[in-house]
């Protein structure tokens, strides 16, 4: 039960952190060609820059798809995402199920039929390494994630293609890996797509994005 709380909690914190970097409206992305690995980072990083600089808060609509290998097709879940500066990040689910997760500079919080169970980031290595995967996407240095994640920037076509992978044992437990693909021009994140055990992923779409209403 620990390791699939764990699980939520990851998978929840990669999507509040890769969709408050990407500002302009989700949009399903086309056909992409051959990526190729780019080594200056001079454009990618100014443009991920600017667009976040000019954002105090984010809330918008998401789908969440999660492919389970043993069932053999996805599992849609859909709710309301929250975005705050610094550090106030929420994500309701509001179909099939109700559920919540709320996480700060202090905690993360699960909230499921009306009871909040709550677990401290302060000493809590995976919790830390989210803490620091939320200010590298705010700052838009995935630098500071330091030699936990090994991150590869790649073009093609139209779009920027970004992989991490931990290089962290425990962190590879729940995560094998993240995809983000930008619109280059817009820096628009047109997918998030997160390789957990297996063939098992999760892959995250927002819509309705509305900025700094808070």
């Amino acid at each position: 039960m620990i390791g699939m709380n764990m699980r939520k909690y990851i998978s929840a914190a990669a999507a509040f952190l890769f969709s408050a970097a990407a500002l302009p409206l989700f949009s399903a992305a086309g056909p992409a060609e051959e990526p190729v690995e780019i080594t200056d980072l001079t454009e990618f990083n100014a443009g991920l820059e600017k667009m976040t600089s000019s954002v105090n808060s984010i809330d918008s609509r998401f789908e969440q798809r999660k492919y389970m290998d043993v069932l053999q097709r996805d599992v849609v879940t859909s709710g309301t995402f929250s975005f705050v500066r610094p550090d106030k990040i929420r994500m309701q689910y509001d179909a099939p199920v109700d559920y919540a997760i709320v996480m700060d500079s202090e905690s993360v919080t699960i909230i499921s039929g009306g009871t909040e169970n709550s677990t401290p980031v302060q000493g809590n290595p995976v919790f830390s390494q989210i803490r620091n995967m939320m200010m590298a996407c705010m700052t838009g240095d995935l630098s500071v994630l330091g030699e936990d994640f090994s991150v590869k920037h790649y073009e093609d076509g139209a779009q920027y293609l970004v992989v991490l992978r931990p290089e962290n044992s425990f962190i590879r437990e729940y995560i094998a890996g993240m995809e983000l693909r930008f619109d280059k021009e817009t820096m628009a994140l047109l997918s998030l797509k997160m390789m957990e055990d297996g063939a098992d992923s999760t892959e995250y779409r927002f819509s309705d994005i509305k900025y700094n209403l808070h």
